[in-house]
């Protein structure tokens, strides 16, 4: 086993991270140690590269860890082959056993926005943070945040899973008892009202009109399938406007008001359901019939099993498992189809994992730069095993991937300090 040199910071949580990185580059704290059992070199690229780490102490149980590995490179032009790196890989590692805190999802102020990693860590009150999931982006440009597959906060569903997207795999953990699943999900969301039950299709987010319905202001005379849609008050500033039906309902679940269209401010505590096409006839109706409701929601995962929702339950949206049992369950190449291969190769990564004994491992790999090339899924499945996790997910990278601690930066996304502005943020929030 090569040696590692690790460098043990003594710098706190008072100091900027920024800052104790570069005491330690430069002071160099403490005397190489040999790799350990637990803490092997990592096994990508060539055996043998040279391989820093530069740990930082953030708060009890909470550590921040930057692994330089690998030799400079000249050419861009090679970093999607060369087997030499260089890598950058920042890992927080938190232990819920001496850490005083707890495990979210964090959002800016609304759903529908979004904001940097630095600003929603801020909004929360967390002393660290990555970016999590996939989000609309460039898909909806009114509502860019909205999460691309299921969303939990607190156990309120948010977002329902893609029914589109086949990569999709989702992160579910409990914030209390520190367990997390990786698994494929489905979702069935109703409001039971006096004789009758309406079956919702999507949550927070804009409903399509049936196109032989688009000019037709009355959309409760069309007779084609359209969407019906639930959205909280921390959706935006309002819902989405347009033609169809708007009823909203307060936090007991009585209906407020009934609406010929679309596109509502919504007061703390109210929920509106939009519906569009056929869907508005009913939803019309049940509007002006009026009354109190009740909502459920039932999250299913790949076994069947109900997800307990709780205040205590979270998810994010991922794509592609890494480990399940210590084992990579990357397809191997020649399983992925041409088309989407390009998304398995280099690029800069976002990762969650834990280890046997319940430690939080959240990882970012710099990429698409000489400095750091960024990480292959195979590659990231095997980063994740070298830092002792058992189970592992892919989460939104590329110019998404962000880590923060301390309120700062610390990784270079994409090569720069410019943050991409994200739906949501796996977060770590301070006891007290």
């Amino acid at each position: 086993m090569t040696a590692i040199p690790l460098r043990r910071n003594p710098c706190r949580l008072r100091d900027r991270i920024v800052a104790c990185l570069a005491v330690a580059l430069t002071l160099g704290l403490s005397a190489p140690v040999t790799a350990t059992a637990a803490e092997p070199e990592l096994g990508i690229g060539d055996p043998g590269l040279p391989e820093t780490r530069n740990v930082i102490d953030i708060a009890p149980g909470v550590t921040l860890t930057r692994i330089d590995r690998g030799l400079p490179l000249d050419d861009p032009d090679d970093i999607r082959t060369t087997t030499t790196g260089p890598w950058v890989v920042n890992v927080l590692s938190i232990d819920p056993s001496v850490a005083k805190g707890r495990m979210v999802v964090a959002d800016g102020p609304t759903i529908a926005e979004t904001e940097t990693v630095q600003d929603i860590a801020q909004y929360a009150g967390a002393l660290a943070a990555i970016n999590s999931s996939f989000f609309t982006f460039t898909g909806d440009a009114d509502y860019p945040g909205d999460a691309g597959g299921l969303a939990i906060r607190g156990g309120k569903v948010i977002s329902e899973p893609s029914l589109t997207q086949e990569r999709e795999v989702d992160l579910i953990f409990n914030s209390q008892t520190n367990r997390m699943q990786i698994t494929k999900t489905t979702w069935t969301g109703t409001l039971t009202m006096p004789g009758t039950t309406l079956h919702l299709e999507r949550l927070n987010h804009r409903p399509s009109v049936p196109e032989a319905c688009e000019d037709l202001e009355d959309q409760t005379t069309c007779a084609e399938d359209g969407d019906t849609v639930r959205f909280d008050d921390r959706f935006s500033a309002a819902t989405p406007p347009g033609h169809g039906v708007e009823v909203v309902f307060d936090a007991k679940g009585c209906v407020v008001s009934t609406h010929d269209t679309r596109g509502l401010a919504l007061s703390a505590g109210q929920t509106s359901v939009q519906a569009t096409g056929s869907d508005a006839k009913t939803l019309a109706a049940l509007g002006e019939a009026g009354g109190c409701g009740t909502w459920k929601d039932r999250v299913v995962d790949e076994d069947g099993h109900a997800i307990p929702l709780t205040s205590h339950t979270w998810a994010v949206t991922g794509r592609v498992p890494l480990l399940k049992d210590g084992v990579s369950v990357v397809p191997p190449a020649e399983q992925i189809p041409e088309d989407g291969m390009d998304f398995f190769l280099r690029h800069p990564r976002t990762f969650v994992g834990q280890t046997a004994d319940g430690v939080w491992k959240l990882v970012v790999v710099d990429g698409r730069s000489t400095t750091s090339v960024g990480s292959s899924m195979w590659e990231s499945a095997q980063i994740a095993r070298d830092l002792g996790m058992v189970d592992a997910i892919n989460l939104d990278g590329g110019g998404s991937t962000t880590m923060v601690a301390n309120g700062e930066l610390v990784n270079l996304p994409q090569g720069e300090t410019t943050q991409r502005k994200v739906g949501d943020a796996m977060a770590w929030l301070p006891a007290g």
